[in-house]
């Protein structure tokens, strides 16, 4: 367990962390301050823990459709970047891709950098590539589906629901939120199996990367 003979009293926490919040951490240890505070920071632990392997999931997911994606605009000889002469088109598709597309076209001019699809590809979110292997956009799927290797079948359903899960959590992550009351080793596999869809080799890279199941195991 957590040592917590140094930390702030109670009432700091509640201060600087909500009585709410501090609220299930309380009742889950029916009471006890001591291993509520403990549980609050696994919590943050194991989030960093988690982030850190979205980080790899979510530039890797990103580069594979871009590769995929350039690849299908080369094979027309056509050399404009996707995210610039495909913008119209994917907008039509899922107007959610339009308003990724529009908020990285934004930070691209906030950052006074040259708007190119380069440029773009840094700023959009992992919504964007998510929705990218949507139904919506599944035009694109007979392109994209050779950059995932490691996919049982050409089938992207299985991936979809995925990365779905696997966005829920990372904003969940993202935002905050309490996620020890989860199936943490679940989502563990979920993540590591995106990966292998990607390809294998880079699921077994990031199973070894990964710090997560030694943080589960210190759970107070």
């Amino acid at each position: 367990m957590t040592d917590t003979s140094q930390s702030p009293e109670w009432e700091f926490y509640e201060r600087h962390f909500a009585t709410a919040r501090m609220a299930h951490y309380l009742k889950e240890f029916d009471g006890d301050k001591n291993r509520a505070r403990a549980l609050y920071a696994w919590n943050n632990e194991i989030s960093a823990g988690f982030w850190e392997l979205l980080a790899y999931l979510e530039v890797g997911l990103r580069n594979t459709i871009d590769r995929q994606m350039t690849a299908r605009r080369l094979a027309v000889g056509n050399e404009q970047h996707w995210l610039i002469g495909e913008s119209q088109n994917l907008i039509q598709l899922n107007s959610r891709l339009g308003k990724d597309l529009e908020a990285a076209k934004r930070r691209v001019h906030q950052n006074g950098k040259e708007l190119t699809g380069e440029q773009m590809l840094s700023e959009l979110s992992f919504n964007f590539w998510t929705l990218m292997i949507a139904n919506k956009t599944k035009k694109y799927w007979p392109d994209l589906a050779g950059g995932f290797i490691g996919l049982p079948s050409r089938s992207s359903k299985d991936l979809a629901c995925l990365l779905n899960e696997v966005r829920n959590f990372r904003n969940r992550i993202g935002h905050h939120h309490r996620i020890w009351n989860l199936d943490l080793q679940m989502m563990h596999q979920k993540i590591k199996t995106v990966a292998l869809f990607i390809d294998p080799a880079f699921s077994e890279w990031l199973a070894h990367k990964s710090r997560v199941d030694d943080i589960l195991k210190r759970r107070p």
